[in-house]
């Protein structure tokens, strides 16, 4: 089973292949990096038949394991949460609860069930998919009339404390980028020009950037891509459909981008064949002395830098991370505190004086 095992300062992702020998995906600087890399590592190299050992029907009634697939497939969801259903309901859900008929599950069953999942050695954000994954089909099932009602009200998991947020000074961007191999720092310069998720940025083409009216360069976020399985997906549009948005660049910044993407014959800027920039990205964050800063990283720095800046509206900060209010945007702002005196303690100073 895949997991994460700490090796001084870092964590190594474990899995095992096909023949059941465990193998190793890599050194990460955080266990749920590791856990995640696992994760798919294990799903490469075993991947499992859509039909498990689960009885689909016991005593004439569908069990869990025979509807959770038809479930997943109904639901309407994106291509990537959809695999990541199916994934999180192989690996957890049919396991525990897979035998069990529909008809017969209780909210005791769900509770126990998210109980068992806190209990585990994984992120919380997993846990609460998995619960995510177990509630929609226990939706779906209430709406087919399999079961009499939605048992999974009121059950969640417990957060676990979060990890301190790393966020890059400029100077530590600049680093990274020079960390990097040359083929890649156009696209580190690129995350940390315009706070663009990481998905967006390799879904880049030459023909996104464009004049902006009045003078200047823009890239047009208009589409997705996403990696998942060995399968790549293209969603026309950001994170979602308001996320659309025009990011403004310097003419510089623009003119690189535009001259990359005219070289490749579909025009995409940037590449990242299974996760190849992502493994790059760790490796050029440690050597750049910035453990911790994971490439969603670059976007809450970003975002920081714009809003600590004296003047700037943070309803422009809003437009260029593609949120839909202010308050979405204050999770990713954050203090910049230089290395000198903190101004918060000589405010305190005058208070109390």
């Amino acid at each position: 089973m895949a997991s994460a095992r700490r090796r001084g300062e870092r964590w190594t992702a474990l899995y095992r292949d096909a023949d059941g020998k465990q193998k190793s995906a890599g050194t990460f600087g955080t266990e749920e990096e590791a856990t995640a890399r696992a994760m798919v590592a294990e799903l490469d190299a075993r991947p499992r038949a859509e039909t498990e050992v689960y009885a689909s029907t016991k005593r004439g009634k569908p069990t869990l394991a025979g509807y959770g697939p038809t479930a997943i497939a109904g639901a309407r969801l994106e291509a990537t949460s959809r695999y990541s259903y199916r994934l999180l309901f192989g690996r957890h859900v049919a396991p525990a609860l897979g035998s069990t008929p529909l008809a017969d599950l209780t909210p005791a069953d769900i509770r126990a069930f998210a109980r068992k999942l806190e209990s585990f050695r994984m992120a919380s954000k997993t846990a609460h998919l998995v619960l995510c994954t177990l509630k929609l089909i226990v939706r779906t099932a209430v709406q087919d009339g399999l079961m009499e009602k939605d048992i999974t009200v009121g059950v969640s998991v417990k957060q676990k404390g979060s990890k301190e947020k790393v966020i890059a000074t400029p100077e530590q961007a600049k680093s990274i980028e020079a960390a990097f191999d040359p083929h890649y720092r156009l696209m580190v310069r690129t995350m940390f020009a315009t706070g663009a998720r990481f998905g967006e940025i390799i879904g880049i083409k030459a023909e996104d950037v464009c004049d902006r009216p009045g003078g200047g360069k823009v890239i047009k976020i208009r589409r997705t891509i996403a990696e998942y399985g060995g399968t790549v997906s293209v969603r026309p549009y950001g994170k979602t459909a308001g996320a659309m948005r025009d990011i403004p660049v310097s003419e510089d910044l623009a003119s690189k981008i535009a001259a990359q993407g005219e070289a490749n014959p579909d025009g995409y800027v940037f590449r990242n064949h299974r996760g190849e920039c992502i493994r790059l990205w760790q490796l050029a964050r440690d050597s750049a002395g910035v453990p911790g800063l994971v490439p969603h990283g670059a976007r809450h720095s970003v975002a920081s830098w714009l809003a600590n800046t004296p003047g700037m509206q943070l309803v422009l900060v809003r437009d260029m991370l593609g949120h839909s209010s202010i308050a979405q945007t204050s999770a990713y702002i954050h203090a910049m505190i230089g290395d000198g005196d903190d101004p918060r303690l000589a405010a305190l100073e005058r208070i109390a004086a």
